[in-house]
């Protein structure tokens, strides 16, 4: 078996990166608020609060679910 080191050199991540913008603007209003105050808070940045609280909305939402378990 032959190996490929035909591999580019990393970009490296700074901020002037060209990455595209999170788009808060598809968030409900609550949680788009709510992701914009963390983030004046605690500095993080905001695609990490928002899929935090994505997730966390979703663990919330799961016991309210009522799926079909075909029985």
């Amino acid at each position: 078996m032959t190996q490929n080191n035909d591999w580019q050199h990393p970009v490296p991540i700074d901020e002037q990166s060209t990455a595209a913008e999170y788009p808060l603007d598809a968030l409900p209003t609550l949680i788009r608020n709510a992701v914009s105050a963390y983030h004046c808070y605690g500095q993080q940045p905001i695609p990490l609060i928002a899929s935090s609280a994505l997730a966390n909305i979703s663990l919330a939402c799961q016991a309210h679910a009522r799926p079909c378990w075909g029985y």
